[in-house]
């Protein structure tokens, strides 16, 4: 016999199995399948309320705005404001699926009562209760979704309203608490850089009246043009003592007044490029001190700078940190506010009918299946007729 005749007769075996046996297989099935229908018409229909909310950012990203203005230049700077304020959806969820959460809307809401458990353990209530509510965040929307079931409409949307509130409460709690350590660090690190500041601007005053810098850009730029101009005065000078000396006899009022003029010049190109007094000091640079005195008062310079742009950011961070601690406002935004569930989300009939069939089904088959091979074998010509004999007498004994 080829393949295809083998599974043609089994098939044509299945359809007289079940035809044999339908009495037992088709009452069964419907049975079943009716008893869960009965079963899902007549338990408790829960209903389910869903509401989304969103945090709302209490940081002002003034570090990063403010970088980002003092080195706007550097273009790197331009996102770092926005990471300095991180989502924190898994901090919401810690809240909302926390032990403290969950006891207070047992409590609030009396569930021990209406479960009918007064002796219970929280934690068994805690489960039970996490089995009716579900929270999500979504990254995408930063937002949290919030769902509770219960057999009240109006209770489930009371517990999720709930959960809302004591969310936003709680995280006005942490902010305040952060706020509050925020001020202090910020004015203990305040006063040590206002105290570095005015240090630097004493040393860099101490430092002005010893050298004459005050502005080492402007100061060199005019002490160049003033050494260049001095130098071609000099030569102009020296040209005109060189001509009046051929002209004129060593003790001529001219040659004396151009030696005078000349010997003038060089002094002052002297005073420019070697030590000078403190009573002599002036606008102009030094030469034979310029270099390092530059060095000393770009370093100088650097450092107050950096100083001045801590302040700004320690004080603009103290001032936000005390507003932050004043703040009364929610700290939660509600996107989609708690909805009123009019049509039950269990249980799903369709779905306990089709199921009940199923077992039905599975159960009738085996038991017949189990019948009509006991009856196989209990006749003679049967191959495993013999195995059948010893398998009872071994039952018996």
């Amino acid at each position: 016999m080829d393949k295809e005749s083998r599974a043609t007769l089994n098939i044509l075996d299945v359809f007289a199995f079940l035809i044999e046996w339908r009495r037992i297989w088709i009452p069964a099935t419907l049975v079943c399948a009716i008893s869960m229908g009965v079963y899902a018409f007549l338990a408790t229909p829960v209903f389910r309320s869903v509401a989304t909310v969103k945090g709302v950012d209490s940081e002002s990203g003034s570090l990063g705005s403010l970088l980002a203005s003092k080195f706007g230049g550097l273009g790197s700077l331009g996102g770092f404001g926005g990471a300095l304020s991180q989502t924190r959806g898994d901090y919401y969820l810690l809240i909302l699926r926390g032990r403290h959460m969950s006891e207070k809307v047992i409590a609030e809401f009396r569930l021990r009562n209406e479960w009918n458990v007064p002796d219970a353990p929280i934690e068994d209530l805690i489960v039970r209760l996490a089995g009716q509510t579900y929270f999500k965040y979504d990254a995408a929307t930063n937002t949290v979704l919030i769902q509770v079931d219960h057999k009240d409409p109006a209770t489930a949307r009371a517990i999720c309203e709930y959960y809302i509130k004591e969310l936003d409460a709680r995280n006005q709690e942490v902010e305040l608490a952060k706020s509050r350590q925020e001020v202090k660090f910020a004015a203990t690190r305040l006063e040590e850089a206002r105290a570095k500041l005015w240090a630097l601007e004493d040393s860099m005053s101490m430092f002005q009246r010893a050298t004459g810098i005050f502005n080492l850009e402007e100061q060199a730029k005019a002490t160049f043009q003033t050494v260049a101009a001095v130098q071609a005065q000099r030569l102009l000078a020296l040209s005109m003592y060189e001509t009046k000396r051929k002209f004129f006899s060593a003790d001529n009022p001219e040659v004396e007044m151009a030696r005078v003029t000349l010997a003038g010049i060089d002094a002052a190109i002297a005073r420019l490029s070697g030590p000078v007094e403190e009573a002599e000091r002036d606008f102009l640079l030094h030469l034979d001190s310029a270099s390092e005195d530059g060095k000393t008062y770009l370093r100088l310079f650097r450092d107050i700078e950096i100083s001045q742009l801590l302040m700004a950011l320690l004080t603009q961070q103290f001032e936000q940190a005390k507003l932050n601690e004043a703040r009364d406002t929610p700290t939660m935004v509600v996107i989609e506010p708690t909805s009123l569930g009019s049509k039950r989300v269990a249980p799903k009939r369709a779905l306990l009918v089709g199921l009940g069939g199923i077992v039905g089904l599975v159960l009738s088959l085996l038991y017949t299946g189990l019948i009509s091979t006991i009856r196989a074998h209990r006749n003679t010509g049967h191959p495993g007729h013999e195995s059948y004999v010893r398998l009872l007498r071994s039952w018996e004994k």
